[in-house]
């Protein structure tokens, strides 16, 4: 069983310098902004922290149970997937309210 530590920074590192997680970065900044098309910009603001929950499926919490329990790589690529997220988030709405978003996902403030 390998234990996995949530590093954000390394998984923050890893997509930055990898071509297809930086695609998916892409893709996920699109749907923000077709989102945001449909729905407004403070509706969308709304849901940030949900957002990470969609990209994954994940709690926060479950992500740590997965890390602990020994499906580390799961738990890794599931960071990377929140990590593109994030970066997409950061590119619309700036650093703080990703950030703001991010803290809220982790502690189970999301609408899903």
């Amino acid at each position: 069983m390998i234990e996995v530590k949530l590093n954000w920074d390394a998984a923050r590192e890893y997509v930055e310098q990898s071509e297809p997680m930086m695609e998916v970065v892409e893709s996920i900044q699109n749907d923000l902004q077709d989102y945001i098309n449909k729905s407004g910009m403070d509706t969308v603001k709304q849901y940030l922290s949900t957002h990470y929950f969609d990209q994954t499926g994940y709690r926060y919490w479950e992500l740590i149970e997965d890390a602990e329990a020994g499906a580390g790589m799961n738990a890794v690529g599931v960071m990377h997937r929140i990590t593109a997220a994030r970066i997409a988030q950061e590119r619309i709405f700036g650093e703080v309210e990703a950030n703001n978003a991010f803290e809220e996902w982790k502690i189970g403030n999301h609408d899903t």
